[in-house]
């Protein structure tokens, strides 16, 4: 949502109040995975929610997106549950009409009430849904409207941004696979968002991120020189 682009942007101001940190009013947004997703989203807003900062370019990699298809096609993929399971109850807890009992079958349903109520963070879930086979869907939130419009409200790259964009994706990855990022790159590519994609070739979902440091320096760096950003779009 694009709450955690707004997050994003008020780090920067936040930094900028605190006179140790020498901040300026210049930023490079980087994320991974819900991280890219926010990062997406800061560059989305940035021009209206903090105008007077000069985000000169984001960097999302293995970025959340399409949340339509990643929950068409993860529900059977085993690290990915977990995350599916978090995303619903948010979606419940923020948005009325949105009801788990018509997603979930029962035996899910008390196991993802048990870990709300222990107040659970990301490891419990991931390990309690890893066997789920389907996730413990009755019906794919994909397929139901009220679901399904809230899924496409909440994928980045719907909206023409000015700001150059990196994104960063491993083709191995099993959380959010290359084939998703690839239709989020087509359709920035196609909406104008000037949009560097790069494919690391056996990567995972943190390796885009962990691996790729002195890359994301370099590209920050030439932000900040002023370099033109490099683009793959296709002509």
């Amino acid at each position: 949502m694009k709450a955690k682009g707004v997050g994003s942007l008020d780090i920067v101001r936040a930094a900028q109040q605190i006179d140790e940190a020498h901040a300026g009013n210049q930023a490079v947004v980087w994320g991974i995975s819900q991280g890219g997703h926010a990062a997406l989203f800061a560059g989305e807003i940035a021009p209206d929610w903090a105008p007077e900062i000069e985000v000169l370019g984001v960097i999302p990699a293995a970025p959340a997106s399409e949340f339509d298809i990643f929950f068409e096609q993860q529900a059977d993929a085993a690290d990915a549950r977990g995350f599916l399971w978090m995303i619903t109850v948010a979606y419940e807890a923020m948005y009325s009409g949105l009801n788990l009992e018509d997603v979930y079958d029962a035996e899910t349903l008390g196991t993802i009430a048990g870990l709300v109520d222990q107040e659970a963070c990301v490891f419990p879930f991931l390990d309690a849904a890893r066997d789920v086979q389907n996730a413990g869907f009755v019906t794919n939130p994909a397929d139901l409207p009220s679901w399904r419009e809230r899924l496409l409200q909440n994928s980045p790259g719907y909206e023409r941004s000015e700001i150059p964009i990196l994104i960063l994706q491993g083709s191995a990855d099993t959380i959010v696979p290359q084939q998703i990022t690839d239709i989020l790159f087509d359709r920035l590519c196609a909406i104008g968002s000037q949009t560097d994609y790069r494919v690391f070739e056996g990567f995972g979902h943190a390796d885009s991120y962990v691996q790729n440091f002195s890359t994301m320096l370099e590209w920050t760096n030439a932000r900040f020189a002023g370099e033109p950003a490099s683009d793959t779009c296709p002509e």
